[in-house]
């Protein structure tokens, strides 16, 4: 089969929506060849899924969905696996390796892609992710579109975490009617990754891309002098001001206050300590904000989206918020330049 003959179907059966492209992280453009094919299956972020678990049943069909990306690209699909190579993902064929380890944000797409060849200005990679490789796999094998999710409920307040197959869409309610929450306090929906993910009604709908629920309190509960992250040592940070970093093994109840206001936004080497590719995060975004499209091309803007700025909107004391900063560069981007 042809690379022509596999973009039809793709396109036909809808399954091509599965495919996003780089820069920006928006929909692939079916009338171009990438450079390349990458597909995570390290899950860094807090609380995410086991891809190696989750797609346990599914090996073939992965392996499928593996060899009809092949035919879209030049060169072999990039598979990013855990350097431990103790699951399945080991022995699928057709593929150029990607060892990764190391906390988050290493499974992140933009990191690899960085790290192992980086975009250039007019290069285009895609990107697809491991269920939705075992879906295009299953599409081709049984000649029917496959809106299969297997998604990961979780977060403190989640009475019984746990993993729960279902379709692209799924009402929220459905999965927690079968995992449980603890109504007794007022919750955060998280459509995601507490990290990127997106906030979501109780009633809303499971993402397109999105394999995890987070429920979290919404921390609507305020301390005294809150903004002193020392005041009984219950607030992680980076900053030695806080306690937290003499007991780095220490758990601790994270919720949704950001524990204190906007402040200003100046250098204090915070975001680079959380950012680990070769981009000066400060810079990219003061570009992002002044709309200057030169220096954001310099600084690195084709190479990240909104989700690769997570930690540092958690970690950086000036609590601006960087992924709503990058997402508002892209659309700029995409509107002035294409």
């Amino acid at each position: 089969m042809d690379r022509k003959k596999v973009t039809e179907i793709l396109l036909n059966s809808g399954a091509w929506s599965f495919i996003r492209q780089r820069p920006y992280g928006v929909l692939a453009d079916p009338d171009i060849t990438p450079k390349s094919i990458y597909v995570s299956t390290y899950a860094s972020a807090p609380l995410d899924v086991d891809f190696d678990f989750l797609l346990k049943n599914n090996k073939e069909d992965f392996q499928n969905g593996i060899d009809v990306l092949n035919h879209l690209v030049d060169d072999q699909v990039k598979l990013a696996i855990d350097n431990s190579f103790s699951g399945f993902f080991e022995k699928i064929k057709g593929v150029e390796f990607l060892s990764v380890n190391g906390p988050h944000p290493a499974g992140n797409v933009s990191v690899h892609i960085h790290k192992h060849n980086p975009i250039n200005m007019g290069e285009k990679v895609w990107e697809v992710r491991p269920e939705d490789v075992a879906n295009i796999g299953m599409l081709f094998s049984s000649g029917e579109f496959s809106a299969n999710r297997t998604v990961a409920v979780a977060g403190e307040s989640v009475l019984q975490p746990q993993y729960l197959k279902t379709t692209i869409g799924t009402e929220l309610s459905s999965l927690t009617d079968v995992s449980g929450y603890d109504d007794t306090v007022q919750n955060r929906f998280i459509n995601g990754d507490v990290l990127s993910g997106t906030a979501e009604s109780s009633d809303g709908h499971l993402d397109y891309f999105n394999n995890l629920l987070s429920i979290i309190p919404e921390g609507d509960q305020y301390r005294m002098f809150g903004w002193l992250p020392f005041i009984d040592n219950a607030i992680p940070s980076l900053s030695k001001t806080s306690l937290s970093w003499l007991f780095n093994k220490k758990g601790y109840s994270v919720n949704t206050n950001m524990n204190g206001e906007e402040r200003a936004f100046v250098v204090t080497g915070e975001m680079e300590k959380v950012f680990p590719m070769n981009i000066f995060p400060m810079q990219l975004l003061k570009a992002c904000m002044a709309g200057d499209i030169e220096k954001m091309e310099a600084l690195g803007i084709y190479e990240v989206i909104p989700e690769d700025f997570g930690l540092i909107d958690y970690a950086n004391t000036s609590k601006i918020e960087a992924q709503e900063i990058i997402k508002e560069g892209i659309e700029l981007m995409i509107k002035e330049v294409g």
